[in-house]
């Protein structure tokens, strides 16, 4: 007789409470009187307790994003891209503090994309309080890692500021 076992998809108390703007503590919780089901504890993932992520998807609500539950699970992981992809998708959701809390991660691995996103979300106040000095700290980041379009962005704002220096002292000279 063979046995076969499922595998059920999990993630990590820290990533479900992002997830559901809900306290670790109120996650761990749930998992002590059973509403959220404990899945196994994973040595890859800091021994950190694991959860059931259908069951974190059903308190979730309607998704739009394909393959959500497997973001979620690359994302748990620690994965930059999945983490970026996965902020882009909770963006999408209106879920920008989660969004945001994704996108940091990913920009503590160096990546590009979740860097120029942090700008946005600074410079437009999504999911974190507006900050242009924060804002440009991210765009200057996202630029030094190769981020074509920070590039762009940050040559711009170069060339207006010399252009603005430029007449600044033409007016003094004239005046």
């Amino acid at each position: 007789m063979t046995e076969t076992t499922e595998r059920i998809c999990a993630c990590s108390v820290p990533t479900a409470a992002l997830l559901l703007d809900r306290s670790e503590r109120t996650l761990q919780r749930w998992c002590e009187d059973g509403t959220l089901q404990v899945v196994h504890r994973d040595a890859r993932r800091g021994s950190r307790q694991l959860v059931n992520l259908a069951q974190v998807l059903e308190f979730f609500g309607p998704h739009s994003a394909p393959d959500f539950a497997a973001l979620i699970e690359a994302a748990d992981t620690g994965h930059a891209e999945a983490e970026t992809d996965l902020g882009l998708a909770l963006l999408q959701e209106g879920k920008a503090v989660a969004a945001v809390a994704f996108f940091q991660r990913a920009a503590r691995q160096d990546h590009p994309e979740a860097m120029h996103w942090l700008y946005r979300c600074y410079r437009e106040g999504l999911g974190i309080e507006r900050d242009e000095n924060l804002a440009m700290m991210w765009l200057h980041k996202a630029a030094a890692q190769g981020h074509v379009i920070a590039q762009a962005q940050t040559s711009a704002l170069r060339d207006l500021a010399v252009q603005q220096l430029a007449s600044g002292a033409a007016a003094r000279q004239a005046g």
